[in-house]
């Protein structure tokens, strides 16, 4: 019965280890996830991207009723090659929610965790969502 479990184990890792290589090689045109401190390669492009930190966010909590919806502005560094070198603010609310960086256009897509009156976001609890695409 154990070793009827083996293969199933080995499936089950593969299965989950997947997930984390996208993570790293995104591919273009399709949106994916940053933490902060993660540094990507987008797939087939010598691009960068490294997720410094939320600068601001001003964001209204999903536990209140606002008249503006509010703003998050996330700090990346974006470069070609080994440097990952320009220092790029893209905001969910106002512009520039997206930038043109060497025929790349780097949008923002989201921001996580939605902010709430009863819990504090940590700088490090911070999950951003981008899409690259090549202009």
């Amino acid at each position: 019965m154990k070793l009827a479990m083996l293969p199933l184990l080995f499936l089950l890792a593969v299965t989950l280890a997947q997930p984390a290589s996208r993570v790293n090689h995104p591919a273009l045109s399709q949106n994916f996830d940053l933490k902060v401190g993660q540094t990507v390669s987008v797939q087939d492009t010598p691009l960068k991207i490294s997720f410094q930190s939320v600068a601001e966010d001003s964001r209204c909590p999903e536990d209140v009723t606002c008249v503006w919806a509010g703003n998050a502005k996330v700090v990346l560094k974006v470069g070609k090659g080994r440097r990952v070198s320009t220092t790029i603010n893209l905001n969910s609310g106002l512009n520039p929610k997206h930038l043109i960086y060497q025929g790349y256009d780097i949008k923002l897509v989201g921001v996580a965790p939605a902010r709430n009156t009863k819990t504090k976001i940590g700088p490090s609890d911070y999950v951003i969502t981008l899409a690259v695409t090549k202009i």
